[in-house]
């Protein structure tokens, strides 16, 4: 059964669309940290700032493996379509020869 390049490239897409939810999500938490900042002055801030930026980074980490996902599906996709080709083209030629030496 050939790989199906189409719905590799749509999966693809997928994680990229959750990419972007992900940034969004991760804008409004950067956000609240300022907004925190701004209007609150007290010592559990600096405790909710730590959380914020641990929470930022996870969020900025897994963004980055889902965009590099997204990469490789797509790319290894496009390589197994190209080895089947490859193959076909080599058992078409194997048959044409073989159909000739007869």
């Amino acid at each position: 059964m050939a790989i199906n390049v189409s719905l590799a490239n749509s999966q693809a897409s997928t994680l990229l669309s959750y990419y972007d939810e992900l940034n969004s999500i991760n804008n409004i938490i950067n956000s609240m940290q300022v907004t925190t900042d701004y209007d609150w002055q007290s010592d559990e801030v600096t405790y909710l700032n730590s959380i914020i930026v641990s929470t930022s980074n996870a969020m900025t980490g897994l963004m980055n493996w889902i965009q590099a996902l997204s990469r490789d599906i797509v790319t290894i996709a496009n390589e197994i379509s190209n080895e089947e080709a490859q193959a076909a083209a080599a058992a078409a030629a194997a048959a044409k020869a073989a159909a000739s030496a007869k």
